[in-house]
């Protein structure tokens, strides 16, 4: 005689989510998302909807799957989702190695290469071999070069940061062909980071370029 009841209730299996949903406008309008597990708190960004909906399906299909099936961990092998902290500090690290070292080839593990550079009020650089050549002009017209990461704070898929450059004018670069100053000067700003299967797909940048041009002498003093 079995010790199973006959008329067992198979209880509900439950996946427990706080979805957000937010629309980005520029040239283009597109929509973008996030999920958060109830449990633990671990939040996954999305930079399209028909990425979170492919989520989702696959969370839902692994509820009806056969015994057996594996976590979305064990199905990504290879392509774990990096955590934001992990995100942040490899933004530090290929900035480091780009700016002060001059191993721009860093940035190809933390940059995708449709990525994109909004920096007014310079025009829009499309891109990572693009961006590569932009910080390589501005190393052969700079030395001296430090740079600091002040703070940076994430959310979703989205990171921003603010730091401050100093260096010193000693050359030209071809986006601001200014004849050597020998002048220490200061860079400051903020840059709001996109990201979108583990790599930057756009940056936005906005620094004070106005007091850069002032400290060089090309702009002359407000007031």
């Amino acid at each position: 005689m079995s010790d199973t009841p006959e008329n067992t209730t198979q209880q509900p299996d439950y996946l427990s989510y706080l979805l957000r949903l937010w629309r980005m406008t520029g040239e283009t309008v597109a929509w973008r998302g996030s999920v958060e597990r109830a449990q633990t708190g671990e939040r996954l960004g999305f930079g399209s909807l028909d990425a979170l909906f492919a989520f989702l399906r696959e969370q839902t299909g692994l509820m009806s799957g056969t015994e057996g099936a594996q976590s979305p961990a064990e199905q990504r092998k290879g392509e774990r989702r990096m955590s934001l902290e992990e995100m942040k500090a490899k933004i530090r690290w290929a900035g480091e190695e780009a700016w002060l070292k001059g191993n721009l080839d860093a940035l190809d593990d933390v940059y995708a290469a449709n990525y994109v550079w909004h920096r007014p009020p310079f025009p829009k650089t499309s891109g990572i071999e693009a961006v590569k050549e932009s910080i390589e002009g501005m190393r052969s017209a700079y030395s001296d070069i430090q740079f600091v990461y002040e703070q940076m704070v994430g959310e979703g898929s989205t990171i921003a940061y603010q730091y401050s450059m100093r260096a010193k004018h000693t050359g030209v670069t071809p986006t601001m062909p200014i004849p050597p100053t020998g002048k220490e000067v200061a860079l400051v700003g903020c840059v709001v980071v996109r990201i979108e299967e583990g790599k930057i797909i756009e940056e936005f940048e906005h620094s004070d370029y106005l007091g850069f041009l002032q400290q060089l002498g090309v702009v002359p003093p407000l007031g």
